[in-house]
């Protein structure tokens, strides 16, 4: 009797060993998909044309006018990510009778090769004229996607909802820093824009 006893607690014990890491596993939740990125800051101002200096019978240099710069400040973990696709939002409000009450801006550009590290930047440019016709910006807003899928969304004022669905967005405004002049300002602190 005492034998069938330590026969049947050696093998409840074995069984254990084996059962319950299984039986945890599979109780167990899988953890939700982390994003790869975390968005530190979105922000937007206006800036002057940046000033080159040329040489020759035309050096003469023209008056600077202000552009909007709407911009993204984020981290990356993983050691590398191909491609990240930023959608800028940039609502502004007329000032004339002659402009709409309000006006949304949308823009697109892709960056690809992004290493890990922290305080990326990435961004887009109202021109003057724009500023110009259809007046100030009221807020800014950014949604980041990796494949298709929203990893992240920020904006100035910080969104509580999706407040750029509520218009019909104006495309072609938004230019990224490849189509201003600002393509050579501090181009070692943006990641490779994406060709068409």
């Amino acid at each position: 009797m005492k034998q069938s006893r330590a026969v049947v607690v050696g093998f409840l014990t074995l069984a254990s060993l084996f059962i319950l890491p299984v039986a945890s596993s599979v109780f167990a939740q899988a953890p939700a998909s982390r994003s790869p990125i975390s968005v530190r800051k979105v922000d937007g101002g206006k800036v002057a044309t940046p000033v080159y200096a040329v040489k020759g019978a035309n050096a003469d240099s023209g008056r600077s006018k202000e552009w909007f710069q709407v911009y993204v400040e984020y981290d990356s973990d993983p050691e590398w990510v191909d491609e990240l696709n930023f959608t800028f939002y940039v609502l502004v409000k007329g000032k004339t009778k002659d402009a709409p009450p309000f006006t949304l801006f949308k823009g697109e550009t892709s960056y690809i090769h992004i290493m890990a590290g922290k305080k990326h930047l990435a961004d887009m440019y109202l021109h003057p004229n724009i500023i110009s016709r259809f007046g100030d910006v009221e807020r800014v807003a950014v949604e980041v996607r990796q494949g298709g899928r929203i990893l992240e969304r920020g904006g100035k004022p910080t969104p509580t909802s999706p407040w750029w669905e509520q218009f019909a967005p104006v495309e072609g405004g938004l230019l990224n820093r490849g189509q201003t002049p600002f393509a050579f300002v501090n181009s070692d602190d943006y990641e490779i824009i994406k060709s068409k």
